[in-house]
């Protein structure tokens, strides 16, 4: 059980017109965020370039 912490699975059974499938999630659980599970965990989560501000 300890090797599943943190990680989570989202099924997609059906989707309009798309495929279906599962995508690997991990949590964390200091921000309470849902991530990519290949996402590097010290990585910024949903970021976007024209949100950020000029250095």
């Amino acid at each position: 059980m300890s090797m599943s912490e943190g990680r989570a699975d989202v099924i997609f059974a059906k989707n309009r017109q798309g495929p279906t499938g599962t995508c690997p999630l991990r949590f964390t659980d200091h921000t309470t965020w849902f991530r990519d599970a290949h996402e590097d965990e010290l990585s910024p989560a949903w970021t976007r370039p024209d949100m950020m501000e000029a250095a």
